[in-house]
């Protein structure tokens, strides 16, 4: 974001994909803090589907910040994001 020291960089990286490069992008799950910024990648990058590899918690420690809407909207700076669909598997 322009005059915002350190907007430029979150932690994560392309992956080369089959027949495709920066196919896919792995990235740590965002914290409250970085909702803003994750969410501006994901716009950015155009984005289709995302995969989420891991729980909110683990052994009652928070590993990543519920970063979708639980139901409708909730906006992440100037974007809005709509809820869609959620799959849950063990």
């Amino acid at each position: 974001m322009e005059g915002v020291e350190g907007s430029d960089y979150i932690n994560a990286n392309f992956v080369v994909g089959y027949k495709e490069r920066k196919r896919w992008i792995c990235a740590q799950g965002p914290l409250v803090a970085t909702l803003e910024d994750f969410w501006r990648m994901i716009h950015e990058q155009g984005v289709e589907l995302i995969i989420m590899l891991t729980n909110l918690e683990e052994y009652n420690r928070i590993k990543c910040a519920q970063y979708w809407p639980g139901a409708g909207t909730s906006t992440f700076g100037q974007l809005r994001v709509g809820f869609v669909q959620e799959h849950r598997y063990s």
